[in-house]
């Protein structure tokens, strides 16, 4: 078996204080709007050719921390935060008027000038469980009131080897576009669909230097199909900016959704239903306390059905910005057809034991495994 393991830089680790386990998705800053993010396996590595003297980490369920002298191969260790459900807060505290506000201020909050993204954009995918496919790409979006354009600058991707013809869907720009809640005012955000969910104020915690409130929601209506997200917000005490969203499907609504769709339908062609839906989307404060998008991750499990054979395939998908620049701005046109799947734009990449660690985001032991899987089936 071909082992992918072809690290240029030094890896570091981020783990919890109190048990040891590693911490996924710490957002990494450094220099200005530039940063990186740990893997699901807690680690990042840092680009060789800047110097870096200091660090800033971040998780919205730690405390926050700066790093200096970093050493190779370094261990460092983030605090929980602790979660204060002030009794007095608790009772004064009137959450939905609190959700109308936050949405009120998007548009004061939220960069609402030109502006670019560069980010780095790793999907991949598996079935029953082996990696059949995996793409990355390294893009600029150009973000322009409620118009985005995104440029692939570099990119690569595997072969694709399912067995039952699943492929890929999604790609940067619907990610950048349709990811962002906030900017979209979309779903559970939209001023005109907040009645038909139940908001819980579940206390306050201190993020980065803000006071931010935790928010839970879920749909109001058991038997009303159309709302099936179910989540937390987490909202600047201050200036009620979305500082972070996580939710996912109502596995019982989108069980009744997937009976009624799949009704009489024919099994003798390929036929995929989403069971599991799991979104977190992140945003960073940058210019004169405005925030913009900072990272999305998503995990879409479908089963599907074939000539009788079962199968679950699993989406995956990380988008991570690391950096926002508002000066200068660079106007990009889509540089592939954006109603196509977008991965045809990118060339394949068959030297699988040469596909290295990438230092916006390390490679996953989950994603070296499914680059064996693919070398494999090669």
């Amino acid at each position: 078996m071909l082992f992918i393991n072809n690290i240029a830089i030094a890896q570091n680790i981020i783990v919890n204080s109190i048990d040891n386990k590693p911490i996924n998705s710490v957002n990494i800053q450094y220099g200005q709007n530039k940063g990186a993010t740990t893997n699901e396996d807690g680690y990042f590595e840092l680009p060789e050719n800047q110097i870096i003297d200091t660090l800033y980490l971040s998780h919205i369920s730690y405390k926050s921390k700066k790093k200096s002298n970093l050493k190779e191969n370094d261990t460092i260790f983030l605090t929980p935060s602790i979660i204060n459900l002030d009794e007095i807060v608790l009772n004064r505290f009137k959450v939905k008027d609190t959700i109308i506000k936050a949405i009120n201020n998007i548009d004061k909050n939220y960069l609402n000038i030109p502006y670019n993204l560069y980010g780095f954009f790793r999907q991949s995918l598996e079935e029953n469980s082996k990696g059949v496919e995996m793409i990355e790409v390294d893009f600029i979006s150009f973000i322009n009131n409620n118009k985005t354009n995104t440029k692939i600058i570099n990119a690569r991707r595997t072969d694709n080897y399912s067995e039952f013809g699943t492929e890929t869907y999604g790609g940067v720009t619907l990610n950048v576009q349709d990811g962002d809640f906030v900017r979209r005012k979309s779903h559970f955000l939209d001023i005109k669909k907040i009645n038909n969910y139940l908001f819980e104020y579940k206390g306050q915690i201190n993020y980065q230097d803000l006071d931010v409130y935790k928010i839970s929601f879920e749909p109001k209506e058991k038997n009303n199909l159309q709302f099936i997200r179910k989540g937390i917000l987490y909202i600047d005490s201050k200036s009620l900016a979305f500082v972070e969203l996580r939710y996912s499907f109502d596995k019982v609504k989108l069980s009744k959704i997937i009976s009624l769709s799949t009704k009489n339908k024919s099994r003798n062609k390929p036929l995929y239903t989403l069971t599991s839906v799991e979104n977190t989307i992140k945003y960073r404060r940058i210019l004169n306390n405005k925030w913009a998008l900072s990272f999305i991750s998503l995990v879409n499990l479908r089963n599907g059905v074939f000539k009788k054979r079962e199968n679950q395939n699993k989406l995956t998908v990380k988008l991570i910005i690391n950096n926002i620049k508002t000066n200068n701005v660079i106007p990009v046109k889509n540089n592939y057809n954006l109603s196509k799947d977008f991965s045809k734009a990118i060339k394949k990449f068959d030297k699988l034991d040469k596909w290295n660690d990438n230092y916006k985001l390390s490679l996953s032991n989950r994603e070296r495994k499914i680059l064996n899987d693919i070398n494999e089936k090669k």
